[in-house]
């Protein structure tokens, strides 16, 4: 990042002992597994130096049912490195618990966080929450659209609501 805008160097600092890959070393499994590794140490130091500047710093992930093992690899790098950094970051997962089963990635990492937990280096709150009824919806909508009249907006509400079960 530093490379491509030079700027940040004043924010983050150097990225010491990291030099750029060549191009003829990408591909190999082992060399994919150092640019990984350079890769979260970099978003690491960033992102903590943002939340320096910035804290608390909050980070929203949406849809995490869809994301992979290494999205979970670099989630866990921050959480671990955050931790022993004592940075103020607030960590938001959003996921459809119905799409997600024991042998998901995010299960595991979920699994992981709630030991960290138990041994309180870190904090981990679940909340649940259900689905919407139509009504709900007609409200979240007369709300957006400033109108007092819910038979207004009860067919876009309905409409909304089938489309989002």
């Amino acid at each position: 990042l530093v490379r491509i805008i030079p700027e940040l160097s004043v924010v983050v600092g150097g990225i010491d002992g990291i030099q750029p890959l060549q191009d003829t070393d990408i591909g190999s499994g082992e060399m994919n597994e150092r640019f990984k590794y350079r890769l979260f140490r970099v978003f690491c130091v960033f992102t903590r130096t943002i939340a320096r500047c910035l804290a608390p710093l909050v980070i929203i992930l949406d849809d995490l049912q869809w994301a992979g093992k290494d999205t979970f690899e670099l989630l866990e790098a921050l959480s671990r490195d955050c931790e022993s950094e004592s940075t103020k970051l607030l960590l938001v997962g959003i996921y459809r618990s119905d799409e997600v089963g024991k042998t998901h990635p995010l299960t595991g990492f979920l699994e992981n966080l709630q030991e960290r937990n138990d041994s309180h280096k870190s904090v981990l709150t679940t909340v649940s929450i259900c689905n919407l009824n139509s009504t709900a919806v007609n409200e979240v909508l007369m709300d957006l659209l400033s109108e007092d009249n819910p038979s207004v907006t009860i067919r876009l509400a309905e409409a909304c609501h089938r489309r989002t079960l």
